[in-house]
């Protein structure tokens, strides 16, 4: 096709060199129309012009437009690590477009229309990203759920999708074979290795396909959906407009600092799909993302050395356990440009430590959700300079800095169900802890066949909305958003709201403890511990003696003065996805049995 761009080439990807033999109805027919036509037929090859003010406005049209400006910058790079030994797989912007050519040609071969619904269970890397952009370049729509999401929340969320398209590793489509009932919409699927065992086409089928011409790209208004990673209730599809893209695109670049030509690792591989249409180089860690805590630190910190890393987007856990392991050894990562930690409230000791670790660079914990990603920036300098400010009802929420370019943000009074219209709403004044509600260009505006979700999750302004970002916080003078937790962490006892974020650090502050959880029991306030390894009490006056140390702070402060019961846990149950969001109603379940055990036994004695 390259070499004769006016010839038109008939594709038979699964036919031998023994084509006549091999797909011989097909191949007498196209040459005896080829033979008998009257007229000159045009060419299927020629390259095909794009307007650029339309294809600009989708993401896959900015990852071709970065395409054609940085052919042999480094699009992605993959580390491999054998034993002690790493080696790095290079592919360049021109390489991967023509591999994304390549799967979209095959991809509609195989039947990929507009609008499809394409669920990916995809490993990150290489092949993540040309699947992904070939799907957008169709008008189709990629769907992300995350690889950590417990089994029953998967079940549920692939009745959600009802897909059309399944693209999944070797590994996930075991699951469409023993759950056949929940595929029955799939028209076709690939699998995403070189091979396969459980039938169908793989991606050395898609590979046969030749790269030029490219074929049209197709507009969707939807660009792609990512499932919420359900630390907090049943995970849900948000619904990712081409707007809503390319407002966040704009952010990363021009809130963040995040330039082209500049080396990103994202422990979130998401935001692979970002970087690479921005210009910016992805650079996959050896992290398994169902299990991230079980990262090396000394591979993750060799990998910035070697390759000269400027941002990375994680949890704060995960970025605690990185800079922990530079602290134990001495060094710092000079490339670091900027480190962006979100996914849970960042305690000011992780912030510190972070910043040490990437000492010429900045850290931000952004404030968001995956349906609002971002709503604030919070520089380090500014998190360690200033003390946060109470609420007028004495609580010291996690400052989260204030609102990026275009976000509106407000906080209302709680309400527990739907609010239809914005003009029914209560504004609340500075220092007042109530809702936080946003809206803006970077906010998704639906969930994925869930008007019950959206009921309860929008509220009408007009021709607009406000999305309630289902947290607790309340603002400063200067408009600076302070985060008090999630709405269903709440405890209410005794005529009193319990906010899990400013009594969890009062109680983190403890050099015993390694974090901390408010839960309810019996309707009543308690804490559970986890303690750090090395302090485990393990006898029972050592647990007495530490009970009677966390006592004494809660007596000491006016928030938490009711709290008198306290719980030891070895290891928090978390989200996968950020290793950082407690899942608070496992605790209290798990703690008002420890409550009833001890209090069955004292009966009985």
């Amino acid at each position: 096709m390259r070499l004769f761009p006016a010839a038109r080439v008939l594709e038979i990807p699964t036919a031998s060199h023994l084509v006549v033999e091999d797909a011989t109805d097909l191949v007498n027919e196209t040459i005896e129309n080829f033979l008998t036509a009257q007229i000159e037929l045009p060419s299927q090859n020629a390259p095909i012009a794009l307007d650029p003010k339309e294809i600009a406005n989708t993401l896959y049209g900015r990852f071709v437009l970065e395409a054609s400006k940085r052919p042999f910058q480094d699009a992605a790079i993959v580390p491999s690590v054998w034993g002690n030994n790493i080696s790095y797989h290079h592919i360049n912007y021109s390489d991967i477009k023509s591999l994304v050519a390549r799967y979209h040609r095959g991809l509609c071969t195989l039947g990929l229309r507009s609008g499809d619904k394409v669920l990916f269970l995809v490993k990150p890397g290489i092949d993540f990203l040309a699947l992904a952009f070939a799907v957008m370049a169709e008008g189709a729509v990629p769907i992300f759920i995350d690889p950590g999401i417990d089994r029953k929340y998967l079940i549920q969320a692939l009745g959600d999708i009802k897909a059309d398209v399944f693209i999944g590793t070797q590994k996930a489509h075991f699951l469409r074979i023993l759950k056949k009932d929940l595929f029955s919409s799939l028209r076709f699927h690939v699998i995403a290795n070189e091979w396969g065992v459980t039938g169908g086409p793989t991606l050395s089928v898609l590979k046969r396909f030749a790269s030029t011409p490219e074929l049209p790209a197709k507009y969707s208004n939807i660009g792609m959906v990512a499932f919420t990673s359900g630390a907090t209730g049943v995970p849900k599809g948000v619904i990712f407009t081409q707007e809503m893209l390319i407002a966040q695109l704009f952010v990363f670049r021009e809130e963040f600092g995040i330039l082209p030509g500049g080396k990103d690792l994202p422990l979130l591989p998401m935001f692979s799909l970002f970087q690479l249409a921005n210009g910016v180089t992805s650079v996959f860690p050896p992290l398994d993302p169902s299990e991230p805590l079980a990262l090396d630190p000394s591979k993750v910190v060799r990998i910035i050395k070697d390759l000269s890393i400027s941002y990375s987007f994680g949890s704060p856990t995960l970025w605690r356990k990185i800079a922990e392991y530079c602290q134990r050894i001495r060094i710092t990562l000079p490339t670091m440009r900027g480190v962006f930690m979100a996914g849970a409230a960042v305690p000011p000791s992780v912030v510190k430590i972070v910043k040490e670790a990437t000492s010429n660079g900045d850290v931000f914990t952004p404030y968001g959700a995956t349906e609002a990603l971002p709503v604030t920036k919070a520089p380090a300098d500014d998190l360690l300079r200033d003390a946060p400010k109470e609420a007028r009802s004495g609580e010291k929420g996690a400052y989260v800095g204030k609102p990026i370019i275009g976000i509106k943000l407000r906080i209302i009074a709680e309400e527990s169900g739907a609010i239809p219209e914005i003009s029914s709403v209560k504004y609340l004044s500075p220092y007042e802890i109530g809702e936080i509600i946003v809206s803006g260009p970077t906010v998704s505006p639906a969930y994925l066949n869930r008007p019950d979700a959206d009921a309860i999750g929008k509220i009408k302004d007009g021709q607009g909305f406000w999305h309630r970002m289902g947290d607790m916080g309340y603002l400063d003078e200067a408009g600076g958003l302070y985060y008090c937790g999630r709405k269903s962490h709440i405890v209410r006892s005794e005529g009193r709201d319990f906010h899990s974020v400013p009594i969890e650090e009062l109680f983190n502050m403890h050099p015993r403890v390694a974090r901390s959880a408010l839960v309810s029991v019996a309707g009543n306030p308690a804490i559970v511990i986890e303690p750090i390894s090395s302090c485990w009490p393990e006898k029972e006056e050592d647990a007495r003696q530490f009970k009677d140390e966390l006592k004494f702070i809660a007596s000491s402060n006016e928030i938490c003065k009711n709290i008198n019961k306290f719980f030891f846990h070895p290891s928090f149950p978390v989200d996968r996805r950020h290793n950082a969001k407690i899942y608070r109603d496992k605790l209290g379940e798990w703690a008002l049995s420890i409550d009833k055990a001890s209090r069955r036994i004292i009966h009985a004695g």
